[in-house]
């Protein structure tokens, strides 16, 4: 005697079990890890600028005589570190003295350069994020200070060079 609730019952479990062995096909093994993925796909100059401005950073911090890595620092620390480097950071030209105008940053430059330290922050598991956490308002407003100074120097420089032409 057969019974047709027990024959579809085992149809349906035989289903489920195709279906099961159809999903598993769907997915690939790993080669690597997620973060090795994420540094794979990471532009490779925007590696080379943060790299960069996190070697410059660097020797300043040595300068002021701080050896740790910059996500060892405190973040009450780095946060007096990084305003004090937004304001004396200058372009390296021996040919000019430290106070020319002409060595100072374009103000996307140093924004660049926040940009790069959050960035390799972040990479680090830092805890902070330096563009929105609270403990560094105070370098964020240094750096906007700056950017802002250097605006308004760009555009009299700007004028200046207009009116020699001009007369």
């Amino acid at each position: 005697m057969s019974y047709p609730i027990a024959e579809k019952t085992d149809n349906l479990v035989n289903r489920i079990l195709d279906l099961e062995g159809e999903e598993s096909a769907r997915f690939v093994d790993l080669s690597s890890t997620t973060s090795e993925f994420i540094d794979e796909q990471t532009n490779r100059s925007t590696k080379r600028i943060t790299e960069g401005h996190c070697r410059l950073l660097k020797k300043w911090l040595k300068s002021k005589n701080e050896n740790r890595e910059m996500e060892s620092i405190e973040p009450e620390k780095l946060n007096v570190y990084l305003a004090e480097f937004f304001l004396s950071v200058r372009k390296a030209d021996e040919n000019l003295p430290l106070t020319d105008p002409a060595r100072q940053y374009e103000p996307g430059t140093l924004l660049s350069m926040h940009s790069s330290f959050s960035r390799y922050l972040n990479s680090k598991q830092y805890g902070h994020n330096i563009k929105d956490s609270l403990v560094f308002n105070h370098s964020r407003q240094v750096l906007l200070s700056k950017m802002k100074e250097l605006k308004i120097h760009l555009q009299a420089n700007m004028f200046m060079t207009h009116c020699r032409h001009v007369a």
